[in-house]
């Protein structure tokens, strides 16, 4: 700045230079009146009027060079130097922080992501600063509610910021905390597409969530504050008539600050075909004829805000509600006190085959080598009093068929079932859980285990005469567990026996040997 001004200075000084002398000279054009003036009253070179008193001024001026050369050096280095100072600073400053919030908003649409990232940004420290007025506040929320609802779009975790944030600062109204509750589950039904005549209906509930941060961590209202979900599916609808009961459920939680976007859980069952009428009578089995048929399937949600998961169910229909039509009825439906309690119908099609033709259908994989790709992982098997041993089976190399199988444990000669296990290539993991039908309680009861479908010829030892500590599991085929999957139509018809697995109570480690 010192070297502007005294470059401004010195040129000021040239231009304006030094007076040489004390001719008469012409204000307008700076001629030298010397032997016209004051005779003439009339400029020769320019023809202006020098009556008026400042119409001449005394004295032919000379530009000073040096000066003017010092100060255009002077000058020109300190402008440069100043607008590479200026410039440096422009370019680090935030200017979002000085935007107004129309502005922000609409940078929060851009299909720019860091533009889109930086406005986002500056609402959630704007939230954090309380610098954000009520009228602002409201439609920062409002557009990021709307986003969360907007399924067609892609959730972005920075807007989970911005809502997470107003959440732990208690800025919500009751209406805006229902919408986010609302739009914070993202279900999507999936159906078996061809059932074989007479078989129970298989479907999926797939849950993915709307809420994700994109700076995880512990919230500050609590480490473990989540979002508690119950999700049941409470009745199913055929072609809009009829309703058949169905258990499928699952709670979960969802970390108020997780940053895990995407799916967070799944649940189904399967349909059978004894169904009800309006005026409550039971009749079937009555499975439905050949050819296309729709499902209504009805959810039922609890959502809440507290620490971990859940242990409270979701309501259940009430009597009246089971049987009746459309809307369902469900205890302390709405929402009150940060609880939300409501209702979703999802829809799917599905095809009944004719009698006699089968929905799945044996294949191989001739290359797939079991002995080398199979695998149970160490410390991931334990017995369960509820559901038996529990066994993640991974594959070191997945088959190019799906998997379905009845398993069986082989230990002292003797053979105990073990439930089913499936696979499907569509699914992005390389594992699946062996979940058993039943064993050994702690408190030495015992739960009877459900018999194989497809392979009956078997003599099966009591579950209560089950004393082995290291086991073979037996993986035959199974075409029944592949139709009631929603997914597999062509499964791997090949037998395999996984050898030497440890047995251990509860969270005990085993794996191969």
């Amino acid at each position: 700045m010192v070297l502007v001004v005294v470059g401004l200075v010195l040129l000021v000084r040239g231009v304006r230079g030094r007076r040489v002398n004390d001719h008469p000279v012409c204000r307008n054009c700076r001629f030298d009146l010397v032997g016209v003036y004051p005779a003439s009253q009339t400029c020769p070179e320019c023809g202006a009027d020098l009556v008026p008193t400042k119409a001449v001024r005394r004295g032919v001026r000379r530009k000073r060079r040096g000066s003017l050369a010092a100060g255009l050096v002077l000058f020109v280095a300190g402008a440069g130097l100043g607008g590479t100072l200026a410039w440096g600073w422009g370019t680090n400053f935030n200017w979002n922080t000085v935007k107004p919030v129309w502005l922000l908003l609409r940078e929060a649409r851009s299909g720019n992501a860091a533009v889109r990232t930086a406005a986002l940004d500056e609402f959630e420290r704007r939230l954090n600063d309380d610098a954000l007025p009520r009228g602002a506040l409201r439609r920062v929320l409002d557009a990021g509610l709307d986003h969360q609802g907007d399924l067609a779009t892609p959730w972005n975790p920075e807007w989970g910021d911005v809502l997470i944030t107003a959440i732990e600062k208690d800025l919500l109204t009751d209406a805006e905390l229902e919408r986010f509750l609302r739009h914070a589950l993202n279900d999507t039904l999936e159906v078996r597409p061809e059932v074989r005549y007479g078989d129970p209906l298989p479907y999926q509930v797939r849950t993915t969530h709307r809420t994700a941060v994109s700076k995880p961590g512990p919230s500050i209202l609590a480490r473990d504050a989540a979002i508690r979900v119950n999700q049941e599916s409470i009745a199913l609808r055929l072609d809009g008539s009829g309703v058949m009961m169905s258990g499928g459920s699952m709670s979960t939680g969802i970390a108020l600050r997780s940053g895990v976007a995407g799916m967070s859980g799944s649940f189904g069952s399967s349909a059978t075909w004894h169904m009800w009428s309006p005026d409550g009578r039971r009749f079937g089995p009555n499975p439905p004829d050949p050819g296309e048929h729709t499902v209504d399937v009805f959810i039922a949600y609890l959502l809440e805000f507290g620490e971990g998961v859940s242990s409270t169910s979701v309501p259940r229909l009430d009597a009246d509600g089971r049987n009746s039509s459309e809307p369902w009825t469900l205890v302390d439906e709405g929402f009150a006190d940060g609880r939300l309690v409501y209702t979703e119908r999802l829809k799917a099609r599905f095809r009944v085959l004719p009698p006699g033709e089968d929905s799945v259908e044996p294949g191989d994989d001739p290359d797939w080598d079991a002995a080398e790709a199979l695998r149970v992982t160490g410390g991931r098997v334990r017995l369960d009093s509820r559901r038996g041993p529990n066994a993640i089976v991974r594959f070191d190399q997945p088959p190019a068929c799906d998997l379905a199988f009845e398993c069986f444990a082989l230990a002292n000669g003797r053979r105990w079932y073990m439930g089913t296990l499936t696979w499907s290539a569509d699914r992005p993991i390389n594992h699946c859980q062996l979940a058993g039908a039943a064993w050994p309680k702690p408190d030495g009861t015992w739960r009877q285990m459900r018999p194989p479908v497809d392979h009956t010829a078997f003599e099966l030892a009591p579950a209560e005469e089950f004393d082995a500590d290291l086991i073979d599991i037996e993986l035959l085929p199974s075409p029944s567990a592949a139709r009631m999957t929603t997914t597999i139509t062509r499964y791997l018809d090949r037998p395999f026996l996984i050898k030497g697995v440890k047995v251990g109570q509860g969270q005990a480690q085993f794996s191969p040997e």
